[in-house]
């Protein structure tokens, strides 16, 4: 093993991209069964290594997060260790978010982030199924959204899904407001108790009711029968 001294920089290839700048670099010498990152001079700075009934992967330098092709180098590696990603973000994509999802006892939140400077829409999946009922999630520049994803707002109001951010909720014993950011959206939720007169009804079943609503006044109102 090779160590360079802290905070020297160099350039690496690693999978398809070359010069990629880095530092804090060790190069190894020794058998291995895929090499993925060397210098210029051949010596290995990323390998694949089987190691008794598992592999070992490593990246022996720092690696900057700054542009999409130092992120698909984080992707690529991920693939070849078989960790596929949980999302993806499909046409009509106007460039790329971060997506994360948040599991809690209530329900679900996933938060996506738009770092790039220009707005972008996408619509996204998961494990081959859309989700948001296929509706595309809009940022705006530098920005993000945390969005439901069957969230037990109350014991009669269960959330599917919100394509904006829930911001508000007021409540008093006739209806139960929701404010959304950004204004226009799109919703579903399974209401017993209450109803929603801009939103069309998908299915009943007993004293349920389950609804879809578009709206663009950033409201979702739902009054208690």
């Amino acid at each position: 093993m090779g160590s360079d001294p802290p905070f020297v920089s160099r350039r690496l290839h690693i999978f398809g991209y070359h010069d990629v700048p880095v530092s804090f670099v060790e190069t190894y010498a020794g058998e291995f069964d895929e090499i993925f990152a060397a210098d210029e001079n051949g010596a290995v700075a990323g390998f694949v290594k089987t190691m008794g009934q598992g592999q070992v992967m490593m990246l022996a330098a720092t690696l900057a997060a700054n542009t999409r092709e130092d992120l698909d180098i984080v992707h690529q590696m991920a693939l070849k260790m078989d960790c596929p990603p949980i999302f993806q973000l499909n046409e009509p994509v106007e460039g790329w978010a971060d997506a994360r999802l948040s599991r809690g006892q209530n329900g679900n939140f996933l938060f996506i982030n738009n770092y790039q400077d220009d707005p972008m829409k996408t619509t996204i999946t998961s494990e081959n199924e859309a989700m948001f009922g296929g509706q595309a999630i809009s940022l705006a520049a530098r920005q993000g959204l945390i969005l439901p994803l069957e969230w037990r707002l109350h014991e009669k109001v269960l959330i599917h899904y919100i394509t904006a951010e829930l911001v508000a909720v007021t409540e008093d014993d006739d209806a139960i407001i929701l404010k959304t950011k950004p204004d226009e959206f799109t919703a579903e939720l399974t209401l017993s108790g209450y109803r929603c007169d801009e939103a069309s009804i998908i299915q009943r079943t007993g004293e349920a009711t389950r609804i879809k609503l578009h709206g663009a006044n950033g409201r979702i109102v739902l009054k208690a029968q």
